[in-house]
């Protein structure tokens, strides 16, 4: 009996760290795909719009709180 009990112990414990090592590795891809896609966006000349989650090009950079900013070209000349 003490062997059963061991047994199902021990599986438990494994079930445990393989659901726990399965969430971690969600969380990870989570965040990797959260982050690449706004180093990408950048990569290719655009602005990552944080609020919407896409990339811009529209604007010459993205303030968080303040949004799209785009600089007056026509001063600058």
């Amino acid at each position: 009996m003490k062997s059963i009990k061991k047994i199902l112990k021990l599986s438990a414990n494994i079930i445990l760290v393989t659901l726990a090592l399965g969430v971690i590795i969600v969380f990870a891809a989570f965040i990797y795909f959260y982050f690449y896609f706004g180093d990408k966006c950048l990569d290719v000349g655009g602005v990552w719009d944080s609020d919407r989650h896409e990339c811009r090009y529209d604007c010459d950079k993205w303030i968080e709180g303040q949004g799209c900013i785009v600089f007056d070209k026509t001063k600058a000349e």
